[in-house]
């Protein structure tokens, strides 16, 4: 009776406020319901609430309906040559605000033709008629689903680097922003400091839905104040083909922090696909201190989505996906040349048959973690922790992310915590095991209730490398137990990556052990640091030589005397710094800053030491009055 009394706007705009489940379960209420629950409009608003669409008001339109926008392109080099023409620090910042702006203008533009050798009549086609309307109640829902599986199971979707505008170094190259580890990037050394630069990818498979860009800016710990080298700005192009002239897609302008850690960069909610990514880089925030040239430096680069074959199940999407990848000649090579003239259909035939195994892979890995999602409820994380230790794929397995051991350790604490732990081997085999780890890490340690602590020991036992996160948690139980070997072994044997947060751990804790990471990691500037602390002149004086500047002498000798309050040290490093650099401006600035210069100017470097010591000693014998 309500459905006959209120007008239709009405009832969609009541119906506008239901969930997707919600609406599908309209279709069994009647048959009244089943044409509302049915209409476009219901179905395109679940679609603008739950996708990556941007959306705009259609104001012709009779009932005011959110409309999909196209795909949208800004010019590289109109951004590039408004950069260029920036003289001053004040113009660049507006001009970069201004650009911004502009980008987002722009981004409601449609393409240029010439990008999609396609007529205007036909563009309509492709971007809305094709594209979202047809079939378009089973287009919403599966574009809803996607959605949520590109933000539950986003993987790294770059396959390899094909191009960069310019290599500092042949071992520099673009590859190394996809390796593990302290690797990089470097651009080559530029005085201007508004030039630009761009990374070019292509992707794991011809067609990815891409949803987020993460990187990481290089920090040179090896250089004199560890100077870190990120771009001002960003933007991310899409492309079906490796051709830098064929983007269908460019992203407005994004700022990039100059921080050594992950940033995150969203594309949604704009639903993108293709085959290539250029990652475009505006701008430059540091010069190296040897050459004072400004230097883009990048450590890594990960775009995160989802590539085609994880959502060929998705059969109105993904059907939707090859035809406008098709008409956006996209680059069907290598292993996927034989889909280059087939149709739509017989594309998906065919990657349905090329991808099973990987399916099967990804739905044994889903199986694997209701298991021990199963497990951890039946309070057996012993053995949730030993197949995580266990994991195949090393490093880049799933389950030794430091979002899942943050969820298992979580879970497992709360089992301790209530005593509802079950063993899952028996009780020899579970006796054999821990006499075997209490061997291994010693009688001191509280494994058996500490979840990360019980995993990491299996991991090493097994021979695994740690990841970052591993060393991390690792390091910090060997602090709070006092016990430094099993680390120790681990670092002397390269089982992890020594990093400088690592060495931080320890410098407060473990000097000679923090030195040690630091001199693995080649941070510079705490590695002298260190050896001043522990008097390790020598070692200091021949860091400080690779730098040439002499400031940095002066500002060693200051440290020294802040770590250890002793003129004698200061005299100490003063004597090994003259003995290793012959150098009268070294020497004259040394004893400038013992306050000597003018009763040294005439002395022999042999009588010079054995007064400067005469000296120090007199300072320190004296009284705090004299």
């Amino acid at each position: 009776m309500l459905l006959k009394v209120l007008p239709d706007e009405l009832i969609f705009h009541i119906f506008r406020y239901l969930d997707a489940k919600s609406v599908s379960n309209l279709f069994l209420v009647s048959k009244n319901w089943k044409v509302y629950a049915s209409h476009e409009i219901l179905w395109r608003e679940l679609l603008l609430r739950n996708s990556f669409f941007k959306i705009i008001d259609e104001e012709d339109l009779e009932v005011k309906l959110p409309r999909i926008l196209p795909l949208k392109t800004i010019r590289v080099s109109d951004i590039i040559a408004n950069i260029n023409s920036l003289n001053t620090r004040e113009e660049e910042s507006n001009t970069l605000e201004l650009l911004k702006d502009r980008a987002t203008e722009r981004l409601l533009q449609e393409p240029k033709n010439e990008n999609l050798n396609v007529s205007n009549s036909e563009k309509k086609n492709i971007f809305v008629d094709e594209w979202i309307l047809k079939d378009n109640i089973e287009f919403f829902k599966e574009t809803c689903e996607l959605t949520k599986l590109v933000e539950l199971e986003p993987s790294q979707i770059i396959g390899e680097g094909i191009y960069a505008s310019s290599e500092d170094h042949e071992s520099q190259s673009i590859n190394e922003t996809l390796e593990l580890g302290n690797t990089f990037w470097s651009s080559k050394g530029s005085a201007d400091e508004f030039s630009f630069e761009f990374l070019r990818y292509k992707l794991v498979q011809p067609i990815c839905v891409i949803s987020q860009i993460e990187l990481i800016p290089f920090k040179a710990a090896f250089q004199p104040g560890g100077p870190i080298y990120a771009p001002k700005y960003i933007s991310v192009s899409v492309s079906f083909t490796p051709n830098g002239n064929d983007f269908h897609y460019t992203s407005e302008l994004f700022a990039v922090k100059n921080i050594n850690k992950v940033q995150t960069f969203n594309i949604k909610p704009v639903f993108v696909i293709g085959g290539y990514l250029q990652i475009n880089l505006f701008g430059r925030n540091t010069r190296q201190p040897a050459d004072q040239l400004y230097y883009t430096v990048l450590q890594s680069v990960k775009a995160l989505g989802l590539p085609i074959g994880c959502f060929l199940n998705l059969k109105t999407v993904a059907k939707s996906c090859i035809e406008l990848s098709n008409k956006l000649n996209c680059k069907w090579e290598g292993k996927f040349q034989s889909f280059q003239n087939g149709g739509v259909d017989n594309n998906i035939k065919h990657l349905e048959r090329f991808f099973r195994p990987f399916m099967s892979s990804r739905e044994g890995q889903n199986n694997l973690k209701s298991e021990l999602k199963n497990e951890l409820r039946n309070g057996n994380w012993k053995y949730v922790a030993r197949r995580i230790a266990a994991a195949d794929e090393g490093v880049e397995s799933e389950f030794r992310s430091q979002k899942y051991l943050t969820w298992f350790e979580k879970n497992a604490k709360l089992i301790i915590e209530n005593k509802q732990e079950q063993e899952t081997s028996s009780e020899d085999e579970e006796e054999e095991q821990e006499c075997q780890l209490k061997v291994f890490i010693g009688p001191q340690s509280n494994t058996f209730t500490e979840p990360i602590l019980y995993y990491l020991k299996f991991l090493i036992k097994n021979g695994h490398t740690l990841t970052q996160y591993e060393a991390e948690r690792l390091a910090l139980y060997s602090i709070k137990k006092n016990s430094y070997q099993v680390f120790y072994n681990c670092l002397i044997n390269e089982k992890f990556s020594s990093t400088e947060e690592l060495g931080d751990l320890f410098r407060s804790i473990y000097l000679t052990l923090a030195l040690d990471i630091y001199t693995r990691a080649m941070v510079v500037d705490k590695m002298i640091d260190c050896s001043l602390q522990l008097k390790r002149y020598n070692g200091a004086v021949h860091l400080l030589s690779l730098g040439l500047n002499i400031q940095e002498f002066e500002v060693a000798m200051k440290k020294v005397y802040q770590f250890h309050s002793s003129f004698v040290e200061m005299v100490k490093f003063s004597v090994y710094a003259m003995r290793q650099n012959n150098s009268p401006i070294l020497r004259t600035t040394l004893m400038e800053s013992l306050g000597v210069a003018e009763e040294t100017l005439h002395l022999p470097d042999w009588e010079l030491e054995r007064y400067i010591f005469g000296w120090a000693e007199q300072k320190e014998n004296a009284s705090p009055n004299t």
